[in-house]
């Protein structure tokens, strides 16, 4: 018989493989080849297959198990024996066996100075797994016992690496080694090795930058520092610059280490460098100091030095900057004030009296400005809560506005969509959305914890220290957005959301903006960003009659000014006869693209509704007037006023509605055609007609 562990686990009998059907059963005999030639009693195989929550029958089960693995791999190989069962494994039969032994003869070679030899007999073995240990068994298994297996193939993988340095191999190894070090960006023994390869490679600033960038990870990820052996190579780098590329020849010997105190550079006299002559500056896109090359380095190598860490990852996610963004100033400067220190009111810092030419003096609407001109860290994490109804432009605000002010934060820019593309524009679980920044920041998905809670803790300490902007699109509730809040000052984080994040507001502290239809003015410049403005002069009534038809909200506007640009020779005004011609109906403004379908739009807002709440909504389709009212509502629903008051404010929370005082709410035309289209769909065909507009208290 032949055993496989290293990879999936199979059995190998004398004519082809044996089914070892199920995980269980697959356990219960990797569990006994683990401890081959060994009793393993039957509450160790339960722990083993099982884990703290075995079955009343577990040693029923456990007996079936083995029965049946007698059947297959001989009753003379199993044997029975107080308090539990042994395998009997012959020598070249159990693949770890076979690996272990050959990993003991290698590395007596490499000991020996037989380098090739080491490596050759080194990679054939490591070709021997065919996947992560102990594959298709239970998971308390392979959580007890793969990590170990996996680390001796680390470490057989390491000695290969040493091996081939050793014979001399460095530039055949460089690709392998960073391969490597992706998968594994934590084991330091790999990243000396790859800052040694690149060395002998005559590529210096790339192994420099090796260490920087694992210095920097150690720190943002684990809060710890490198450990003395990457310290050690590292400061050898620093000052072995003499070294050239060697050829990649067989038998080649390493390079000896150069003594640490005096270091030969170039022609000049001896540098006396020690630990604390290399001053620490800045890893770009951490707050973790890092080396500088000393100063008797070669110009070369300190240039790498400085352009790779230049070019330390930053992530820069915003979407394109609107290029024909309209109007908004007022939100603009309400947004503004986030970051400028001393304006009252705001989150962020102090109030300080505001100068002429310095931060806190007021900024006037249309006027180019640079918020926030300080570019001191803010002293608290900054939310700002961007929300309004759909189609009103809440995502270009927060783009137009994040390209404004990006510079303040060098550390990155981040744009996470928290709803799922497509019509049914599920929510996105914010556990996956912390995972796409983990991404964006580099690190490995392997290192990105399965459960939320550590995730969401390695998130904040990457960001921890570093000066980012998150913009958080089209949110669905605050419970999505807190656990991706950074946890330390710094930051600023820009949520929109269709739905009002009262809770938000409340709780975290978060800066409330509403965005609202375009104004007139704003309609007709938009109108003529769109179409030139020769266009729309030549026809200002009809340019003005398309604004009032799509309600002055600006998804339709972009709509109708998309068709109005693809037929340049139409006239306004017949495009706003056939928009009127349509009487409301929605399909006047389909687009053919399911990125801009305003229907589409209306109706995700709608199914976050409660079902009461919905109906209200369905039913204010039948209401004629632009304004509403609890009375007005509660004969819609045949229902007391008090129970109406709820429902409108879900609606105006929703941006359904809009509460231009208390009591009197709005909505624009373009939603009452959206609801009358789904009453006519749901309920006068249940009632047979239209409800009575009474109205009780």
């Amino acid at each position: 018989m032949r055993y496989q562990l290293l990879g999936p686990v199979t059995a190998t009998g004398p004519q082809g493989p044996v089914p070892v059907a199920g995980p269980k059963r697959r356990a219960v005999l990797a569990a006994l080849l683990l401890n081959a030639n060994r009793v393993v009693s039957e509450r160790q195989l339960s722990n083993l297959v099982w884990g703290n929550d075995p079955p009343a029958s577990v040693r029923g089960q456990i007996q079936v198990h083995v029965s049946e693995l007698r059947k297959l791999v001989g009753r003379d190989t199993i044997l029975r024996q107080a308090p539990g069962y042994l395998i009997v494994v012959r020598p070249g039969e159990l693949d770890l066996h076979a690996f272990d032994e050959a990993v003991t003869l290698a590395r007596d070679e490499l000991e020996a100075g037989r380098a090739e030899s080491a490596a050759e007999r080194l990679r054939v073995v490591l070709d021997t797994w065919r996947g992560p240990a102990l594959g298709g068994v239970t998971e308390p298994l392979r959580a007890l016992e793969g990590p170990a297996l996996n680390e001796r193939r680390l470490s057989a993988l390491e000695d290969f690496f040493d091996a081939r340095l050793a014979a001399g191999r460095h530039v055949h190894t460089v690709g392998e080694l960073r391969q490597a070090v992706g998968r594994h960006p934590f084991r330091e023994r790999l990243q000396v090795q790859l800052m040694l390869a690149l060395h002998r490679c005559g590529r210096t600033p790339e192994a420099l930058q090796v260490y920087a960038d694992t210095r920097a990870r150690l720190a943002s990820e684990v809060g710890i520092e490198p450990g003395r052996s990457l310290r050690e190579t590292h400061l050898r780098l620093l000052r072995d610059t003499t070294e050239g590329a060697a050829a990649d020849a067989p038998g080649r010997a390493p390079v000896a280490d150069v003594p640490v105190a005096h270091v030969p550079i170039g022609d000049g006299p001896v540098a006396d460098v020690s630990v604390v002559d290399v001053p620490a500056v800045d890893v770009p896109g951490t707050d973790v100091p890092g080396p500088e090359v000393p100063a008797g380095v070669p110009a070369a190598v300190r240039e790498g030095r400085r352009a790779l860490a230049e070019q330390a990852l930053v992530p820069r996610q915003l979407p394109s900057d609107p290029p024909l963004f309209v109007g908004r100033a007022e939100q603009l400067e309400r947004l503004d004030a986030l970051l400028t220190p001393g304006t009252p009111d705001t989150p962020g810092t102090p109030d300080t009296p505001g100068t002429p030419d310095t931060p806190g003096t007021p900024h006037t609407p249309g006027t180019p400005h640079t918020p926030g001109t300080s570019d001191a860290p803010l002293t608290t994490t900054v939310v700002a809560a961007i929300g309004g109804g759909p189609g009103v432009g809440k995502t270009s605000l927060a783009v137009r506005w994040a390209h404004r002010v990006r510079d303040r934060f060098p550390d990155g820019q981040l744009y996470v969509p928290l709803r799922r593309r497509g019509t049914d524009g599920t929510a996105l679980d914010p556990a996956e959305a912390a995972a796409e920044v983990l991404e964006a920041f580099g690190v490995p998905a392997p290192r990105v914890p399965a459960a939320a809670t550590p995730r969401f803790g390695l998130y904040r300490s990457v960001l921890a220290g570093r000066r980012v902007l998150i913009v958080l699109d089209d949110a669905q509730s605050a419970e999505q957005v807190r656990p991706l809040l950074p946890g330390v000052p710094g930051c600023l984080v820009v949520v929109t959301s269709r739905t009002r994040l009262d809770g938000l507001v409340a709780a975290e502290g978060a800066w409330p903006v509403t965005v609202d239809l375009l104004s007139d003015d704003e309609t007709r410049e938009f109108l003529a960003r769109r179409l030139g403005a020769a266009r729309v002069a030549a026809e200002p009534e009809a340019a003005d009659r398309l604004g009032a038809l799509c309600a002055r909200l600006p998804l339709a506007l972009a709509i109708v000014a998309a068709r109005a640009a693809a037929l340049p020779h139409f006239p306004l005004g017949a495009l706003a006869e056939e928009l009127r011609d349509a009487c409301g109906d929605l399909d006047a403004l389909d687009s053919g693209d399911p990125a801009t379908d305003l229907r589409a739009a209306f109706t995700r807002s709608y199914r976050s509704l409660g079902p009461r709440a919905a109906r209200l909504y369905r039913l204010l389709g039948l209401h004629p007037g632009p304004e509403v009212t609890p009375c007005v509502a509660a004969g819609l629903l045949g229902e007391p006023v008090r129970r109406a008051r709820p429902l409108l404010a879900e609606l105006s929370r929703a941006h359904l509605l809009t509460e231009d005082a208390p009591g009197r709410y709005r909505r624009h035309d373009l939603l009452r055609a959206h609801a009358l289209e789904l009453t006519l769909a749901h309920d006068t065909r249940r009632t047979g007609g239209p409800p009575s507009s009474g109205c009780s208290p």
